[in-house]
């Protein structure tokens, strides 16, 4: 039986990640997720929204782009599982 986590996975881009680009690009939700695809293309652009992350739970959920503000264990809870799924490539 497939649990939720497994059917996340083989979503292409879960709406946190989304959400993530969204607050900090300051980007309206369809092209936040034309960016996200385009950013988990690559080792690059995955490294860049494990920064947006990062950026998002160090500035309490505020950002300078967007006016609401992300519930911090929700944002934390989403990177967790966004670090589980994308590794930060050692390259």
């Amino acid at each position: 039986m497939l649990s939720i986590i497994d059917v996340k996975d083989f979503i292409e881009v879960d709406r946190e990640t989304v959400i993530a680009v969204q607050y900090a690009t300051g980007m309206p939700r369809e092209e936040a997720h034309f960016l996200a695809r385009q950013l988990l293309s690559d080792e690059t652009g995955i490294v860049v929204i494990h920064h947006m992350f990062q950026d998002l739970i160090a500035s309490g959920g505020q950002s300078t782009n967007h006016p609401e503000v992300i519930d911090v264990i929700e944002l934390r809870n989403a990177y967790n599982y966004f670090a589980r799924k994308y590794l930060i490539p050692l390259s």
